[in-house]
């Protein structure tokens, strides 16, 4: 995180980007004079934004064969994608209508529901690897036989899942073509989520069209919040499309967000220092944004100090994910209060021993899904 950035890294910063400014453009050119431009192609398929970054490379108009053979790259890496994008989105269509037939919710989540108009009508803009679905907790079960009824198989160890995730996975051969699904049952991720945070995301939904389809979205603060949480859930290492989905977002939204309310279910869920944090990211990276987090006090802003000290070097780059024990830190520290850090401590030992096939210790068990795990 704190190392210097390369010029290559540095120009796929002014790239990854729906509309560049004109300052975005210029700072692209001169980085683009130093960068390595096949690994700017290396680095934007690692980071899941084929499209946007070939849009903004071919705007630029950069003479010679490096750069005529990188647009190029970026070009079919971009039909691929969106050709792969548009199976996924009709699957997810098709699953929503089927679950709307039966009187149940089925609500587009991640990249699917960021690919429904806003921020993304090119689908080939960035990539999506399964169909992410969040369901009300007391309709899991009739939405996982609906699932299953559309020829997908469950993944194994549901009960572990069930007990230690916040989604069951299943699988389906399309063509020739393998398509994942995950229903999830809370936006929040099982570090943030509650029964109670869920039903309230729940009631929240709102209608949404696209292509004459109604679908039930998170409302736009729910929306950016969950973004920000998975950021935190995958401990901010990962792929760089997660910052941009984050960026686009805010700046499609403009001023229909809702700060005050966006920032008061960030501290209800005890993960105002990871929506901090998240966002402080993505402002470095990709800013400057609409939105900055309000002044935090500060205990708040050693708390997100030493949580930027605990990431691993590079993890937008290729960086390996934090070890266990510094992973399992870094979500202590995510929780803003110290009763929560230590019920997750408590969760992840009943994890550890559940993983090498024991039964936890029931002052350590805790359930993920409450009484549908048995």
């Amino acid at each position: 995180m704190t190392a210097p950035l390369t010029p290559t890294q540095l120009l796929l910063l002014r790239l990854a980007r729906l509309q560049p400014s004109e300052e975005d453009r210029a700072l692209a050119r001169f980085h683009a004079a130093r960068a390595e431009l096949g690994e700017l192609v290396r680095l934007a398929l690692r980071g899941g934004v084929p499209g946007v970054v070939a849009s903004a490379l071919a705007a630029l108009r950069l003479e010679g064969a490096p750069a005529r053979e990188a647009t190029r790259s970026l070009a079919l890496a971009t039909l691929r994608t969106e050709l792969e994008n548009r199976e996924l989105l009709a699957e997810t269509r098709a699953l929503c209508l089927a679950a709307a037939e039966r009187g149940l919710t089925l609500v587009p989540y991640k990249g699917m529901a960021l690919f429904l108009g806003r921020p993304y009508r090119d689908l080939g803009t960035r990539t999506a690897v399964d169909i992410d679905l969040i369901a009300p907790r007391e309709e899991l079960l009739e939405l996982e036989r609906l699932i299953l009824s559309f020829g997908y198989r469950a993944r194994p160890g549901r009960r572990y899942f069930l007990r230690h995730h916040q989604h069951l996975g299943f699988a389906a051969e399309r063509g020739d073509r393998a398509v994942s699904v995950e229903l999830h049952w809370t936006p929040f991720f099982l570090l943030f989520g509650t029964e109670e945070s869920d039903r309230a995301a729940m009631d929240r939904l709102v209608a949404y069209e696209h292509e004459g389809v109604r679908y039930r979205l998170l409302d736009p603060e729910d929306t950016l919040l969950s973004l920000l949480l998975h950021l935190a859930n995958h401990r901010f290492a990962g792929q760089l499309k997660w910052l941009v989905d984050i960026a686009e977002l805010l700046r499609s939204i403009g001023g229909a967000l809702d700060e005050a309310a966006l920032f008061a279910r960030a501290r209800a869920l005890g993960a105002d220092a990871a929506a901090v944090v998240g966002l402080q990211l993505v402002d470095a990276l990709l800013g400057p944004l609409p939105l900055r987090s309000p002044r935090r006090g500060l205990a708040m802003q050693l708390r997100a100090a030493l949580i930027e000290r605990l990431l691993p070097e590079g993890g937008l780059w290729g960086a390996r994910a934090p070890s266990q024990g510094r992973g399992v830190l870094l979500d202590m520290l995510l929780r803003d209060r110290a009763r929560e850090s230590l019920a997750h401590l408590a969760f992840k030992l009943a994890e550890l021993y559940e993983r090498k096939g024991g039964e936890a210790p029931s002052a350590l068990r805790r359930t993920g899904l409450g009484a549908v795990a048995d």
